[in-house]
C-alpha cells in the first residue's frame, strides 16, 4: 500500500514537472515574439523619422532602414537557384539589389536558421517614397 502511494505521488510530481516545463517554454516563446514585435515597431518609427526628415540622434542605430533620396528605380531581382539546403531547419532568404556608391549591386540569397521554429521570414525590399526609395530590411515574424 505504501509503495503504491509513493508511485502515485511520483507520477503526479512528474506530470506537474512536465506541465511546468511546457508552460515555461511557451512563456519564453511568447516573450521572444513580443520582443521581436517591439523591435520591429522601433525600427518602423525610426524609419518614419528618417523618411520625414525629423532629427534622429546620431547615436540612434538605424538597423534595417536606409533611405536613398536620389536613386534610380531598383532593377528587378536577379534569377537565383538556391543551392541544396544544409539542413531541414534552414530557410532560404532571397537575394536583393543594394544601392552602393552610385550603382546597384546584387547581394545573393543565403540559407539561415530561424530564431524560432514557427518564425516566418518577411523579405527585404525597396519601397517607393515621394522623395526616393526606402530600404526595408528583411525580418522574422
Amino acid at each position: 500500500m505504501h509503495r503504491k502511494f509513493a508511485l502515485s505521488f511520483l507520477a503526479v510530481l512528474l506530470a506537474l514537472a512536465g506541465t511546468s516545463c511546457r508552460s515555461a517554454k511557451h512563456e519564453k516563446n511568447e516573450a521572444e515574439a513580443e520582443r521581436t514585435r517591439a523591435e520591429a515597431e522601433v525600427k518602423r518609427a525610426q524609419a518614419e523619422k528618417i523618411r520625414d526628415g525629423q532629427p534622429v540622434p546620431a547615436s540612434t542605430p538605424r538597423p534595417g532602414y536606409v533611405e536613398v533620396a536620389v536613386a534610380p528605380t531598383p532593377p528587378p531581382p536577379s534569377p537565383e537557384e538556391p543551392p541544396p539546403s544544409p539542413g531541414t531547419s534552414y530557410v532560404w532568404v532571397s537575394g536583393y539589389q543594394a544601392w552602393s556608391n552610385g550603382s546597384w549591386t546584387w547581394t545573393p540569397g543565403r540559407w539561415i536558421v530561424p530564431p524560432q521554429p514557427a518564425a516566418k521570414w518577411v523579405p527585404a525590399h525597396w519601397e517607393r517614397q515621394s522623395n526616393g526609395w526606402l530600404w526595408v530590411d528583411g525580418q522574422w515574424r
